[in-house]
């Protein structure tokens, strides 16, 4: 008797085991004219871009594969310099994902945001540079450059140190401001930032 009362049981762990089966995903990074592309990194993370889940750079060939469960939603992201951000949000991803990467414009513009620091302002001084990262590669310490303050929405009002994926800043140097948004973090460089 005391067997068929634990059968309901085993059959609930053995169905959430087979929910939660890291399996290979195929990616393929292209650009827009075909040509596989070298070095792209990309990253899956859990949905709100919190909490890495798995990540990796693609090779020569622009391939990659990454075990993951297919059956929870993720959110991912692909980077190579050079490219526009390839987001998804809340994907469901198969066996095979094809990525077709869109070239920056002039106007874009991306930078990975390290202990070097980034000039925000055209100047060669960095205006602003990474502190810490924290958390799973989500939440980020920066700094301020000389001259220069930071802050959520008024940079003359409250300071910001600490700031998540998907959260925007603004960053003023004398009487010149620049919005800023953290894309995604990129793991062992920095958080990648539009400016």
């Amino acid at each position: 008797m005391r067997v068929l009362t634990n059968l309901p049981l085993v059959a609930f762990m053995s169905i959430a085991a087979s929910l939660a089966r890291a399996e290979p995903t195929a990616f393929q990074v292209n650009g827009a004219d075909g040509k596989p592309v070298e070095g792209a990194v990309v990253l899956i993370c859990a949905r709100g871009m919190r909490g890495m889940v798995a990540d990796g750079t693609t090779d020569a060939s622009g391939a990659l594969s990454l075990d993951v469960a297919h059956k929870p939603e993720y959110d991912y992201a692909v980077y190579a310099p050079g490219y526009r951000l390839f987001e998804r949000r809340e994907a469901r991803l198969s066996d095979k994902v094809d990525v077709k990467m869109v070239p920056c414009k002039p106007s874009d513009r991306l930078a990975v945001l390290d202990k070097a620091g980034v000039s925000l302002f055209g100047g060669t001084e960095p205006d602003v540079t990474l502190s810490t990262g924290y958390t799973g590669g989500w939440q980020f310490d920066i700094a301020a450059g000389p001259g220069v303050l930071i802050g959520k929405s008024d940079p003359d009002q409250a300071l910001l140190r600490r700031i998540n994926v998907g959260q925007s800043f603004v960053a003023k140097k004398g009487k010149d401001r620049v919005t800023c948004k953290l894309l995604c973090g990129i793991p062992k460089r920095g958080p990648l930032i539009e400016y």
